[in-house]
């Protein structure tokens, strides 16, 4: 509103010029501003040149003054954090933070650890179940090392290489006398089952 009544004064002065320019001196009984002589007594080739100034001048601060009047007032824009804030207390989006992005996808990491677990014990009781060894050993030790390279990874992504290698090293088995040709993988499925217990329930708390 404020810049309006400036433009508006603005048209008023250039009116008030014009009409001082165009008022021949000593007029002073047709025209009141003729009591001020500064214009009247400009040389005659710069009056039209000031007339022409002030009614340019005028048009375009009183056109200007009615525009800004009567159209809307332009819309205040809302700084981004004050929306954001908005938004928020709204309940339409939470604020997440990187701490909490790691925690949810460590925990993703130890969910699919843990469903890894049954197929591994199913491997196990089907191993246990095949003593005379009617399947062949390399079709069990296949299935072991693909469940194992799984749950490696997993182990990675949770804890880094270091534990996942040290996951994937099985020399202190226990040595067992027995005729079953594939106990070597029914003692690594054991360890890894007790294994996983362990890194679930250290990294889960």
């Amino acid at each position: 509103m404020g810049r309006t009544i400036l433009y508006f004064l603005g048209g008023v002065l250039s009116v008030v010029v014009t009409v001082m320019a165009t008022t021949p001196s000593g007029e002073a009984a047709t025209n009141f501003l003729s009591y001020l002589p500064t214009l009247p007594l400009l040389p005659s080739w710069v009056r039209p040149v000031v007339i022409a100034i002030s009614v340019m001048a005028g048009s375009i601060f009183f056109g200007t003054a009615i525009t800004r009047l009567f159209s809307e007032p332009p819309q205040m824009a809302v700084p981004p954090g004050v929306a954001l804030m908005d938004k928020y207390y709204a309940g339409e989006f939470q604020f997440v933070y990187p701490d909490d992005i790691k925690r949810k996808r460590k925990q993703e990491r130890l969910d699919e650890l843990s469903e890894l677990k049954a197929p591994m014990a199913a491997l196990r009781i089907e191993m246990e179940s095949d003593p005379t060894g009617t399947i062949s050993r390399e079709s069990y030790k296949e299935k072991t090392e693909a469940l194992r390279e799984q749950v490696a990874s997993k182990i990675e992504a949770v804890s880094g290489k270091a534990d996942a290698n040290n996951y994937l090293t099985c020399g202190n088995l226990p040595r067992r006398r027995t005729q079953v040709p594939h106990q070597v993988y029914i003692d690594i499925l054991i360890r890894d089952l007790d294994y996983l217990d362990g890194f679930i329930n250290k990294h889960a708390h």
